[in-house]
């Protein structure tokens, strides 16, 4: 198959990369804010990149311009806090978090704490503020 991805509308190439690149991982990424309020909030633009040094990357994206004439939007609350703080945690999603993981899903105002949205608990990590997703079996700092 051959694409030229400026032939396509946004909305076709997001579902051609997502349903080509399988089984692809969710990065439920858990932050704070510079006033230490949770986000937690998933990206399925996510992989492990390097070893050497050890990398993961996860790709938030902007949200719409409020604008119409406006080409940038405004950052996400994950994408923000991280800027601001330079702390985040990967958590890996399992099949029985799945759910709970859609829940936290949804466009919230920086004040919504997601941890507390979708019922799930957090625990505190080793290495950084932010905490993690308890029922996680594995999580990056």
């Amino acid at each position: 198959m051959n694409v030229s991805p400026s032939a396509l509308s946004h909305s076709e190439l997001y579902g051609l990369i997502l349903n080509s690149v399988v089984p692809r991982p969710i990065a439920w990424v858990s932050t704070l804010s510079t006033s230490g309020q949770p986000n937690l909030a998933p990206f399925s633009f996510f992989n492990c990149v390097c070893i050497e040094p050890p990398l993961l990357a996860f790709a938030p994206g902007l949200r719409p311009p409020k604008q119409p004439d406006s080409s940038h939007g405004e950052a996400k609350d994950t994408l923000r806090n991280v800027r601001e703080t330079r702390e985040f945690v990967i958590n890996v999603v399992t099949f029985e978090l799945a759910e709970t993981m859609n829940q936290t899903s949804g466009e919230y105002p920086a004040s919504v704490n997601e941890f507390e949205l979708a019922q799930i608990a957090p625990a505190p990590s080793k290495v950084v503020k932010v905490p993690r997703v308890a029922a996680s079996p594995v999580s990056f700092e």
